[in-house]
């Protein structure tokens, strides 16, 4: 009886421990590799979810938006994108990695009710690079005269590789904002930076 508790108990332990690192993800991902050789990148996201790319004006940046289906409950979408800049187009300085954090939290911190919930250095893709967490409040439409301020939450990952600089977001609604965030991880993981050819 007390064996049989012991390995119900272990294997409990084990199912928890495999949801929390994600091994057992609710989502199915789809490969996704960059048109615009300027972004030059491959990467997985949800399966479902739209894609769009674009570019900065005069090649400023290239970009690849990710974003889930329309809901008729919530206006403000959960979205994740990739953004390539080139060190040379910039308009931050010194044009390293704490030129670009600082260039970066100048910006949200303008926001109302900006503030940095986490912070941390970490290792990805080979390079040094940074994992910033921000809340703020942001118009929950684009070019309406209804739109409110609503929470916002944000994870977002740079680094510089080579002569390009990436940003790595995921943005949510603060109640939804775990509902994605281990996928997130999982796709961060996936990203692969095409060979120069």
């Amino acid at each position: 009886m007390i064996r049989r508790k012991t390995i119900k108990l272990l294997i409990t332990g084990v199912i928890i421990m495999l949801i929390g690192s994600g091994c057992f993800s609710q989502f199915k991902y789809e490969k996704y590799s960059s048109k615009d050789p300027s972004l030059g990148i491959n990467i997985k996201y949800i399966a479902g979810w739209k894609f769009h790319e674009q570019k900065g004006a005069y090649g400023s940046f290239a970009q690849v938006v990710f974003h889930e289906p329309d809901r008729k409950d919530k206006t403000i979408k959960a979205s994740m994108s990739v953004t390539v800049e080139d060190s040379s187009k910039v308009k931050f300085s010194p044009t390293d990695l704490k030129g670009m954090e600082e260039d970066l939290l100048g910006k949200r911190m303008k926001l109302p009710e900006a503030r940095v919930v986490s912070s941390a250095r970490k290792n990805f893709l080979g390079v040094a690079a940074k994992d910033i967490g921000l809340t703020y409040r942001a118009p929950d439409k684009v070019y309406s005269l209804d739109a409110k301020l609503v929470p916002l939450q944000e994870r977002i990952i740079i680094f510089k590789k080579d002569d390009k600089f990436y940003t790595v977001k995921y943005q949510n609604t603060p109640e939804d904002f775990a509902k994605f965030n281990q996928a997130f991880n999982h796709i961060t993981k996936t990203l692969k930076i095409k060979d120069k050819k």
